[in-house]
C-alpha cells in the first residue's frame, strides 16, 4: 500500500551533503509535513509514494538550500553605492545616515528585495543584522524563507542609545521570536565591540543567554579595528570579548579576518562560531581570514555575502568559489578547501553555526525539506556525471551561480518553481526597491 506525501521529487541527482557526501542518482525525496520522510534511490522511493504534487528532477541537481550566516537584507538599496572606498567612510557617510533616516515602510520594501534575491540564489535561511525587525519579519513571511533576526545595537559613546536598543531587542524577541512556523528567530546583534560598551556587551550576553538565542557581532573585521582594540584595552578584539565574558557558544561572529593564534584558540575553547564574507572582505581591502586554521581546529565556520552595499550581489554560490580561490591563492596551494568542504560551509556547517544542524543543512529524514533544484542543461555546467561525485561538487562550487536555481522549496512549500517566483510579486517588489532607493538617496543629498 502506498503512503501519502505532499510533495515527491523524483529522477534527480540527489546531494545529501551528509558527513559521507552521500549522492543519488536517479534519485527521489518525499516530503509532508513540511518534513523529508524518505530520500534515496528513485526505484525504491516512487513506488512507496502517492504524492499530491509531483516534481520531475530529470537532468538537475537537488540540493539543501544555502545558509547565509552573515547578511543586511535591506542594504539592498544601496547596491552600488559608496563602492571602492574603505570601511568606515562607507558607513559614516552611507549606511549609518540612511538607518537614521529609514522608515519602516522603506525598511519592508528594501527587506522584500534583498529576500527576493535570496530566494532567485536559492538561500533559504538567513543571519540578517538590521534594524525594523518587525518589517523584515514581514519580508520573511512573505518571502516564506527561514531567518534568524538580529536588530542592531549600538551605543556609539551614548548609554542611552544602548539601552534603548537593547530594549527593543528584547521587545521584538518577545514579538516575533517562533513565528512564521517556527521560521524566525530574534537573536540579538551589538554591532561591534567599538560601537558598544562593555556593559552593554555584558548585559546583551546575560539577556542573549536568558532567551535562548544567539548573539551576532561583526568583529576583528579590519586592522584598524585591531589597532584600536589594542590601544583601548591593550589587547586584540578577541582576547577584550574574551575577558569581559562575552563569547560563549551562543556568539556568530561575522567577519573574523584579523585573528592570530592565541585568537584561534580562545574561539574555538569558547565554541564561538563563525561567518566568512570572502567578497566583502575582498573589496574593502579588509584582508583574508584564516579560516583553513579555523576549520581544521573545529570551528564551525559557514559563509555570508554580507550587504549589498558591501558586495554587490547576495549569490552564496559566488561565496562558495570565493573562498576556495581565495585561500588556495593564499596558501599557494590548490589541495586547499576541497569543494566538498566548501560546500559543507554553504549547508552543513552554516547550520551548525546557526545552530539549526537538527532541523536543516541536509536532505536527511526528519529534517525540514528547505530544498533547491539547479537547472544543470547550460552550456557552463555540461557535461555533467552524476557517477562521479567530485565533479558533482566542483560544478557547484566553481560553475554553478544563483542564475542557474529553478526551483526553491522551504517547510516543504514551493517558493519558485522553474524559475517563476511563487510567494511574491515579484513585479512590484523590484518596482517599490527602487523607488524606495531613489527616496532615500534624495533623503541624504545624494541624488
Amino acid at each position: 500500500m502506498q503512503k501519502r506525501a505532499d510533495l515527491l521529487i523524483s529522477n534527480g541527482l540527489i546531494v545529501v551533503m551528509d558527513p559521507q557526501m552521500a549522492t543519488y542518482y536517479p534519485g527521489s525525496i518525499a516530503v509532508d509535513g513540511g518534513l523529508i520522510v524518505a530520500a534515496g534511490s528513485s526505484e525504491i522511493i516512487d513506488p512507496q509514494y502517492l504524492a499530491d504534487t509531483k516534481i520531475d528532477a530529470t537532468g538537475k541537481i537537488v540540493m539543501p538550500g544555502l545558509i547565509s550566516c552573515h547578511t543586511h537584507a535591506a542594504l539592498s538599496v544601496l547596491r552600488g553605492m559608496a563602492d571602492d572606498t574603505p570601511l568606515q567612510p562607507r558607513l559614516q557617510i552611507i549606511i549609518w545616515p540612511i538607518l537614521a533616516q529609514m522608515t519602516e515602510s522603506e525598511s519592508y520594501a528594501a527587506a522584500r528585495l534583498g529576500c527576493l534575491e535570496m530566494l532567485r540564489a536559492g538561500i533559504t535561511t538567513f543571519l540578517d543584522m538590521w534594524n525594523f525587525i518587525g518589517a523584515t519579519v514581514a519580508a520573511v513571511e512573505e518571502a516564506g524563507l527561514r531567518a534568524c533576526l538580529s536588530p542592531y545595537i549600538m551605543g556609539l559613546g551614548d548609554m542611552g542609545r544602548g539601552d534603548r536598543e537593547l530594549a527593543q531587542n528584547v521587545r521584538d524577541w518577545r514579538l516575533y521570536h517562533g513565528r512564521a512556523n517556527g521560521r524566525i528567530s530574534i537573536w540579538f546583534g551589538p554591532h561591534t565591540p567599538y560601537t558598544c560598551s562593555e556593559h552593554l556587551l555584558r548585559q546583551v550576553q546575560e539577556l542573549a543567554t536568558s532567551c535562548g538565542v544567539g548573539v551576532h557581532i561583526h568583529v576583528a573585521e579590519t586592522r584598524e579595528e585591531h589597532w584600536q582594540s589594542m590601544q583601548r584595552h591593550g589587547v586584540s578584539p578577541i582576547t577584550y570579548l574574551d575577558r569581559i565574558g562575552f563569547l560563549r557558544p551562543n556568539v556568530l561572529a561575522a567577519h573574523m579576518v584579523q585573528l592570530s593564534a592565541e585568537d584561534i584558540a580562545i574561539v574555538k575553547e569558547r565554541g564561538v562560531s563563525v561567518a566568512h564574507n570572502p567578497t566583502s572582505n575582498m573589496k574593502l581591502g579588509s584582508g583574508i581570514a584564516p579560516v583553513p586554521q579555523m576549520l581544521e581546529c573545529g570551528i564551525a565556520v559557514g559563509l555570508g555575502p554580507d550587504g549589498a552595499s558591501a558586495n554587490n550581489v547576495l549569490d552564496l554560490f559566488q561565496e562558495m568559489k570565493m573562498t576556495a580561490l581565495l585561500h588556495k591563492v593564499d596558501r599557494y596551494d590548490p589541495t586547499v578547501l576541497p569543494a566538498e568542504q566548501i560546500l559543507a560551509m554553504g549547508t552543513r556547517i552554516g547550520a551548525q553555526a546557526l545552530g539549526l544542524e537538527k532541523h536543516i543543512g541536509t536532505l536527511e529524514v526528519g529534517k525540514k525539506a528547505d530544498i533547491i533544484i539547479i537547472d544543470t542543461c547550460k552550456a557552463h555546467l555540461v557535461p555533467l556525471h552524476p557517477r562521479l561525485p567530485q565533479q558533482i561538487f566542483s560544478h557547484l562550487v566553481y560553475a554553478t551561480s544563483a542564475q542557474d536555481v529553478e526551483t526553491v522549496i522551504v517547510d516543504g512549500r514551493i517558493l519558485l518553481f522553474q524559475g517563476r517566483v511563487m510567494s511574491m510579486d515579484e513585479e512590484r517588489v523590484l518596482k517599490e526597491g527602487q523607488e524606495t532607493a531613489e527616496r532615500l538617496l534624495k533623503r541624504i543629498g545624494l541624488l
